[in-house]
């Protein structure tokens, strides 16, 4: 009996039908790897981070060669990895702006319901998962993806990194909801801070410029949020010469029109952010 059969027998899971439910995950991370790949060596600036980056950040609009790495519930674990293991071939960079959030703090993808995306971060960048109960989940899910979606096929699909949003998530009554789960996140602990600061002291040694964009939101959103949330982020720019902190939350020159939902923004929104940051890069 094979791994595989002897787990969904043992679990009830399902593999491939788990790997399916993750291909728009599986999509948007390897159409973005993909593309980057024959854009590496000449982009300048680089967007990490979870999904209000992914939609904010318009790579085109800036006036430097830029590329949008972003993804939805990447985590600071996943944004240091994907600077880590590309750096090499970013041999024109000069800017890393990283997209911080108020549930970045504690976001771990490894212990969350999203669990399952360290296989698909393993497929697409070659990050390996830290040892758990679920590795052999993940090396299923992983066996899966190979034989069923060559990373080949994601080519040619964004923007420089960028992807039109087409849904948004939630609704004006989910907003309360919306920001305790961010809440919750936020009180889990200080632990993915550590890969932070391994981005900050790597783009030190680099030579590249840590630019944290503290992303804004709605004014519904943001009447939900203790003040002063993001101090310790606030600090850094006087700590460190290399860091750059834009503090979009607290003081947003947006519209609420320039949103989709109640923290991610439109096209609108992210082609006026966009152009902003041509400010600090």
């Amino acid at each position: 009996m094979g791994l595989r059969t002897w787990l969904t027998r043992k679990t009830g899971i399902n593999f491939k039908s788990i790997a399916d439910k993750h291909r728009n995950a599986l999509s948007e991370i390897a159409s973005k790897r993909m593309d980057f790949l024959l854009e590496a060596d000449t982009t300048q600036v680089i967007a990490l981070g979870a999904s209000h980056g992914a939609n904010a950040f318009y790579s085109s609009v800036l006036r430097k060669k830029a590329f949008n790495l972003c993804s939805s519930n990447q985590d600071l674990f996943y944004s240091y990895y994907i600077y880590n293991r590309n750096r090499e071939l970013m041999t024109s960079l000069e800017t890393v702006v990283l997209f911080f959030g108020v549930f970045s703090f504690g976001a771990y993808v490894r212990k969350s319901s999203r669990k399952e995306l360290c296989a698909v971060y393993k497929y697409c960048y070659d990050i390996d998962w830290e040892e758990d109960a679920y590795s052999a989940l993940y090396l299923e899910l992983l066996g899966a993806f190979e034989g069923k979606y060559p990373l080949s096929r994601f080519q040619g699909k964004t923007s420089l990194g960028y992807i039109k949003p087409k849904v948004f998530y939630f609704s004006e009554k989910a907003v309360e909801e919306r920001v305790k789960n961010h809440m919750r996140m936020y009180a889990y602990g200080r632990e993915p801070m550590e890969y932070l600061y391994k981005l900050l002291n790597e783009c030190k040694v680099n030579n590249h410029k840590l630019l944290i964009v503290l992303s804004p939101t709605q004014k519904s959103y943001f009447d939900l949020v203790p003040r002063g949330i993001f101090k310790e982020l606030s600090r850094l720019a006087d700590e460190y010469e290399h860091v750059e902190v834009v503090n979009l939350f607290d003081s947003s020159p947006f519209l609420d029109s320039d949103f989709g939902d109640c923290d991610h923004m439109n096209v609108k929104g992210a082609e006026k952010l966009s152009k902003l940051l041509n400010n600090f890069v």
